[in-house]
């Protein structure tokens, strides 16, 4: 009967393991399907010294209340590589200065109260600001 027993229990046992990772194996899905995808574009300004990345417009596809966003909201991760000798020349975080919504893919003086565009715009100036050159080669 020992035996029995045993075997019930191993048979109760590995049920439960695959219930566990039937579910562990649909987390990652979950996940994945409460981020919307969005496409976006980097606003640059060419300065007598340079040209700078100045925002970033994201395309959220529908509309977003403007108080659902701040400055906490998002972080902006940028990558510049030499054209020439394909090395790393910056990797790191930007420093979002505003974000607000707006109408139209552009930078506003103030954001509206819903818009389909979300507008980060980033730290700036002629020096002691990484990575907002575009020309850092």
């Amino acid at each position: 009967m020992i035996n029995g027993k045993k075997s019930g229990i191993l048979k109760k046992s590995l049920a439960m393991m695959l219930c566990l990772a039937l579910v562990l194996s649909m987390l990652p899905m979950a996940f994945a399907a409460t981020v919307p995808e969005a496409s976006f574009k980097v606003v640059t300004q060419v300065y007598d010294y340079s040209q700078d990345s100045i925002a970033v417009v994201i395309d959220a596809g529908s509309a977003v209340k403007g108080d659902s966003i701040d400055l906490e909201t998002f972080a902006v991760s940028a990558v510049y590589r030499n054209p020439v000798s394909n090395a790393i020349t910056f990797n790191n975080t930007r420093t979002i200065t505003k974000a607000y919504v707006n109408d139209a893919p552009k930078l506003a003086e103030t954001g509206k109260a819903a818009g389909r565009y979300i507008v980060l715009e980033l730290r700036h100036a002629y020096s002691g600001v990484p990575g907002s050159s575009t020309q850092l080669y």
